[in-house]
């Protein structure tokens, strides 16, 4: 079986086809570290005796994780207030660096101060007098404050890396059965000792090996790049003290976010494997199977997700392997909910989405390819 599974594996990954998407999805996963997690944008602006100082890439990081040190824990108003005191620029120094005082807010001062301006201040810095209790309401006694700018840049990228992910996925596995159709090599296999018993198993075990270790090595790299910049902290801070999800109306801390954001990745992942392995099984070549594939993909994203269709077509729609990969439509759910479950408990109806497509979609692929009948 083992042998069966390498010669799978070998066949389904070397094409040339496969290298240039998978040199395609390298390129676009540097690109997208580069341009979000990797802290090369990064800047702290901070006033010092009238003068401005200025921090950059990691010394900015660090700069920023100093800060937070001083006001972690619950986040109350009189913190608020004593960032607002502590880190907004005087006018004369603004004036002295060529920044306009009336338009304060729109120039970056810390993570801190950044990820609470547009709730407290007005345009020129000034404290519109606002509480904490007035803006987040009773989730305000719940808030806890922590350094989330790791965390944050990473949750926030994955969901546009693991798209095009599951696009190259499309590409290396919907061969998996129809090429044996394609190429006439069908007979070969189906005629063989264990061709409709176990070949089938190391084709579907191959295409899973593939898809949740790719899965896994680009997770992988992500929380490396998260570690090496940013170090693990902040995963006990409130999601609406960070850049991921700022306006969230229900309590979730970084941590209960990051294992929520893994079932949506991983869940999309297997059930859209599941869903090409069947559609490959039914395709009688390649091409069409990728074809396909792609569009049981993307044509989701042709569905207007708002207000104007059905809540509950809404929610099943963002159950879709596509949304499942794209999280936000399942951490943005409309209000009030058609049915009598919370956001996160209707998150976790990817798990039985996920077991319907292992028990359902895997075994009828098998079973078409089994059944073939050979000309």
């Amino acid at each position: 079986m083992k042998e069966l599974i390498r010669f799978e594996l070998g066949k389904l990954l070397h094409r040339p086809l496969v290298f240039a998407s998978l040199a395609g999805l390298a390129i676009y996963t540097a690109y997208m570290l580069c341009l979000w997690v990797f802290p090369i944008n990064t800047i702290v602006r901070e006033e010092i005796d009238g003068e401005m100082k200025t921090y950059k890439g990691m010394a900015a990081v660090r700069r920023n994780q100093e800060i937070i040190s001083l006001y972690e824990g619950p986040f109350t108003t009189e913190k608020m207030q004593n960032i607002i005191e502590n880190y907004s620029f005087s006018a004369a120094a603004m004036e002295k660096n060529n920044m306009n005082p009336d338009t304060q807010i729109r120039y970056t001062h810390n993570y801190l101060y950044d990820l609470i301006k547009g709730f407290f201040l007005n345009p020129d810095g000034t404290y519109t007098g606002e509480t904490v209790e007035d803006v987040y309401g009773e989730l305000a006694p719940e808030l806890i404050l922590g350094y989330s700018e790791g965390w944050s840049c990473m949750l926030a990228t994955l969901p546009d890396v693991f798209p095009v992910w599951a696009c190259v996925l499309a590409v290396i596995l919907s061969p998996v059965f129809s090429e044996e159709y394609s190429r006439h090599t069908d007979a070969l296999v189906l005629t063989g000792s264990q061709g409709r018993t176990k070949c089938p198993t190391a084709k579907i075990t191959a295409a899973y090996i593939i898809s949740l270790g790719g899965s896994l090595v680009i997770l992988t790299i992500f929380l490396l790049c998260l570690f090496f910049c940013y170090g693990f902290t902040g995963l006990d801070s409130s999601i609406q003290l960070s850049k991921f999800m700022s306006l969230q109306y229900y309590t979730l801390y970084l941590g209960q976010a990051f294992a929520l954001v893994l079932l949506l990745l991983f869940s999309g992942i297997i059930v859209y494997t599941a869903l090409i392995l069947l559609i490959s099984a039914l395709s009688r070549n390649s091409y069409a199977s990728m074809i396909i594939s792609a569009t049981v993909l993307l044509a989701p994203l042709s569905i207007p997700m708002d207000s104007s269709i059905n809540k509950l077509l809404y929610i099943v729609c963002a159950l879709l392997p596509i949304h499942q990969l794209k999280i936000i439509n399942l951490f943005y759910l409309p209000h009030p909910l058609p049915i009598a479950l919370s956001d996160v408990q209707i998150m976790l109806l990817s798990l039985p989405v996920t077991l319907a497509a292992i028990l359902i979609g895997i075994p009828c692929a098998k079973r078409t390819f089994s059944r073939h009948q050979v000309r």
